[in-house]
């Protein structure tokens, strides 16, 4: 709805709108209700701009379903960018999690225009914004490689197959690497990144068990202090192509059946035999072959290529200003954190204590983050 609210009249804004796009499992009543708080903060905090909610289908399926809402925010970003490009005024844009792939495909791939863009613990590929976050090791050590192809050349692996083809063949596009990096060029984008989101950690050891996504909603979790949103974005990368209940079928890090190399054979295969005769999932079958469209590509990536990086909103990018990168963990007065005058919530059942969690912008009192919202106010130019 974009007309005229009753008790607050354009005329009493200055020519500027900032929007709010909510992120995964989101169903639209509860997403009016992140609008209005969010609003609420900003207002209570000195904005004169005018504000704007964004819902979008974030909640299909079930829990499992993340892919899948992926793919919606994919086709969701399509007919968001000509609505947000016919408003007038300068633009704040701002997004939540999984929200935030919406926001790169409405401006990557569909030209919508924003002044700035506070990216809110962004689940998006890190790599898609700044490749010096790809760990291609094949290595323990390397959290982003599926324990089950420890001593696997990367050569082998899905997230690198593109590398074995010229660009005039389409299958060189299945990266994630530089997918958005064309936003950096189109708007000033703010890292809004949390050292302490549960969501976006990444674990450092083995492979994180999936059961507890799966069972998630057991009480025996609780009364073991199982979070079963911890590690949740580095759980759906590495379970592509794992062909379980959570994850896909898809490439990723399933091996094709039967198995027709050892790790050592497979380290010794020539380029040629590796683009032919892949170790990884062999689907989607369009995957293979040198014409590929650009739906496909991206449900290929969606379902099938695991990013070998973190999330956007676990780190640091150095394709913007250390400005730019803000983490929310960081308590402290300096422009790289968020200060917390009044001390922060203890979240003693998982162990967290006053980490600074991924959807805490919210979900936390306004008395304990007010110092975000002062800061989304200067940044912004929103008063």
């Amino acid at each position: 709805r974009l007309g005229e609210p009753s008790n607050r009249l354009d005329s009493e804004t200055i020519d500027k709108t900032v929007f709010l796009a909510h992120g995964f499992l989101v169903p639209r009543d509860e997403a009016r209700g992140w609008a209005s708080e969010c609003f609420k903060r900003l207002y209570q905090s000195g904005m004169a701009a005018k504000f704007c909610g964004v819902t979008w289908r974030s909640d299909q399926g079930t829990s499992a379903d993340y892919y899948l809402n992926v793919q919606n925010a994919r086709d969701a970003a399509a007919q968001l960018a000509p609505i947000v490009n016919a408003m007038p005024g300068g633009k704040v844009w701002m997004a939540h999690s999984l929200g935030n792939m919406l926001s790169a495909y409405a401006i990557a791939d569909n030209e919508m225009a924003v002044d700035k863009y506070f990216a809110l613990n962004a689940a998006v590929a890190s790599e898609a914004y700044d490749v010096a976050t790809v760990d291609e090791s094949d290595s323990p050590q390397n959290y982003m490689q599926h324990e089950n192809w420890l001593g696997y050349s990367n050569r082998t692996w899905s997230a690198t197959w593109h590398k074995l083809f010229q660009a005039d063949d389409d299958r060189s596009k299945l990266t994630w690497q530089n997918r958005f990096t064309n936003v950096l060029e189109r708007t000033e984008l703010y890292n809004f990144w949390s050292s302490g989101d549960e969501v976006l950690e990444i674990a450092s050891g083995s492979t994180p068990y999936v059961a507890d996504v799966l069972l998630g909603t057991l009480d025996i979790f609780n009364i073991l202090g199982i979070d079963t949103r911890r590690y949740t974005w580095q759980k759906q990368e590495l379970y592509k192509g794992r062909n379980l209940i959570y994850g896909t079928g898809w490439a990723g890090w399933g091996f094709a059946y039967p198995l027709i190399q050892t790790a050592e054979g497979a380290n010794l295969s020539t380029d040629e035999t590796l683009r032919q005769y892949p170790i990884f999932e062999h689907d989607p079958s369009y995957m293979f072959t040198n014409v590929i469209l650009q739906a496909n590509i991206d449900n290929i990536l969606i379902k099938g290529i695991p990013a070998l990086s973190p999330p956007v909103g676990f780190t640091n990018l150095t394709t913007i200003t250390l400005a730019q990168n803000i983490d929310m963990n960081k308590n402290t007065a300096a422009p790289d954190g968020i200060e917390r005058p009044n001390d922060w919530p203890d979240d003693s059942d998982y162990g967290y204590e006053d980490r600074w969690l991924h959807s805490q912008f919210i979900y936390v009192a306004h008395h304990f983050a007010h110092k975000l919202y002062e800061k989304f106010i200067v940044i912004g130019g929103l008063k």
